[in-house]
């Protein structure tokens, strides 16, 4: 944990009051995301993408709009993915009673295993067992799964798809078909697709690619010098301390204004 007579953190999601500027991106996309429009944010790594997400996801939280997150690199297979999708979407769309009868039409076409936990609530979900298991018939059944459950249920969701560039490691053109094909269809879920090399973004975004023209277009650039001058200003004078402008601008200099960098920095 970082102390509290630091005022930099890095290599943790940033929380609202150490939020450094993005107000109109993080009012933008929480706008987009509760109208169910599909993001695309395109963000260099360590410029503060997954801390912006997140703030915009909690914001939406408390609308009583419900959230899902995943990171598409953190699964080495397209089902893990798939399994791990399907399972957060059932646990965003909760409680129990309001998605039991779905899962059930859910499972005679897809026929998973499902555990659900009386004591917590939570919801398990295994689609295939085996190396040698194909999830690519079943995939739009599973991307058809928000769209399904907030008509029927009557309310709305937020998805995260971060770092989206990595779908191509699961066979890109079947995959982003699959994708593309259910959300474009489900008015009630707002999706953000982040992705943290723009090049390989960009490519995916082309005319012969399905995501092309899928939504509005995000781009996170550096934060300005004027403002990070003004919150490492703020965030020192809470703490009774103050930071010489030669060293603040030693320190920006450094960092290239680059969000990850001047936090880690500032902690060096």
């Amino acid at each position: 944990m970082t102390s509290p007579e630091n005022p930099f953190i890095f290599g943790e999601i940033i929380e609202e009051p150490n939020f450094v500027d993005r107000a109109s991106e993080l009012s933008q996309l929480v706008r987009d995301l509760a109208d169910g429009q599909k993001v695309l944010l395109l963000s260099p790594r360590r410029f503060g993408k997954s801390s912006l997400v997140t703030l915009a996801l909690l914001k939406l939280k408390k609308r009583h709009v419900h959230t899902v997150n995943l990171t598409v690199s953190s699964y080495a297979s397209y089902a893990q993915f798939l399994e791990k999708f399907a399972e957060k979407v059932l646990r965003a769309a909760g409680p129990w009673d309001r998605v039991k009868d779905w899962v059930t039409r859910f499972g005679r076409n897809v026929k998973p295993d499902i555990n659900y936990n009386m004591t917590t609530g939570e919801v398990g979900l295994s689609l295939g067992k085996g190396p040698g298991f194909d999830p690519t018939p079943i995939a739009p059944e599973v991307f058809a799964m928000p769209g399904e459950l907030t008509k029927n249920g009557g309310f709305r969701m937020a998805i995260c798809l971060d770092e989206f560039q990595q779908i191509s490691e699961f066979d890109s053109g079947s995959v982003e078909n699959a994708i593309r094909n259910q959300v474009q269809e489900q008015r009630e879920v707002g999706y953000v697709f982040a992705g943290s090399q723009p090049s390989l973004m960009k490519e995916m975004l082309s005319a012969k690619r399905p995501f092309h023209k899928a939504g509005p277009q995000m781009f996170l650039d550096k934060i300005p010098a004027s403002d990070w001058k003004e919150f490492i200003a703020r965030q020192f004078g809470k703490r009774g301390r103050k930071l010489e402008a030669h060293a603040m601008e030693a320190l920006l200099t450094a960092a290239d204004l680059i969000p990850y960098d001047v936090q880690a920095e500032g902690q060096a």
